[in-house]
């Protein structure tokens, strides 16, 4: 499930009100959320009951918790985004949050840490960087059939490595 957007994250995932039915939920977020100049916000602690869902971290975690709290066999896959060159967001800019791309990634890694949920580093082992962009997006940012072909292995292998 890739959903984006801050407070987007937490709507579109408690669209879905069931995940018993769900073996494994992959979140893929932050990219949009980096060009939107989303702040990240604080992370805080296990523990807290109320998310500042205008914030990354808090947006994220209210997400995290309504799967785990409703659904908590259903196994949670967090993905970095991948690397960026579009419309001049790109790895090096940074957006009027302050924030550059490594922050989202490095949150979702903090995400993944806090909750015990494995984090697939898109964001630097995907092979999707600067010098590949132009083959495997269609503009610097969306896949191509091949950046999803590519994506899609190491991807595999990594839930593979999870087990359950």
């Amino acid at each position: 499930m890739a959903v984006v957007n801050s407070n987007g994250i937490v709507n579109a995932i408690k669209a879905i009100s069931d995940y018993t039915q769900y073996d494994l939920v992959t979140i893929a977020v932050g990219t949009n959320d980096f060009k939107m100049n989303v702040s990240i916000g604080t992370l805080g602690v296990i523990g807290d009951t109320t998310f500042d869902d205008t914030k990354f971290f808090g947006a994220y975690r209210d997400a995290v918790e309504y799967i785990l709290t409703n659904s908590p066999k259903t196994r949670i896959v967090l993905m970095t985004p991948l690397q960026r060159d579009n419309d001049g967001y790109d790895v090096n800019y940074t957006n009027s949050a302050g924030h550059k791309l490594i922050d989202y990634v490095e949150a979702v890694e903090q995400i993944g840490e806090m909750y015990g949920l494995p984090v697939c580093d898109m964001y630097r082992n995907s092979g999707f960087t600067k010098k590949t962009l132009s083959t495997y997006t269609m503009d610097g940012l969306h896949p191509n059939d091949e950046g999803y072909e590519r994506m899609g292995g190491y991807l595999c292998k990594f839930i593979q490595n999870v087990g359950k």
